[in-house]
């Protein structure tokens, strides 16, 4: 089977929009917030729903972050 590419449609303001409200969805649950000498800590509830949304959130900002600014992600 031949590798087919893969092509974004979206422009970048579509992409920056929907991944807002990707992380405005994301963060609105976190329950604990902690400093780090290099970045934060955040604390989630241990609700699949949620483990799923992180999970989703990372692949969704790897794929955007390769259509905005090239690479593989």
């Amino acid at each position: 089977m031949s590798d087919l590419p893969i092509a974004c449609t979206w422009l970048a303001p579509e992409l920056q929009r929907s991944r807002m409200r990707m992380l405005d969805r994301t963060f609105a649950r976190v329950e604990e917030i902690q400093p780090l000498e290099d970045g934060y800590a955040q604390r989630f509830p241990p609700i699949d729903l949620v483990l799923a949304g992180l999970t989703h959130l990372t692949l969704f900002n790897s794929s955007v972050n390769a259509a905005l600014f090239g690479g593989s992600g």
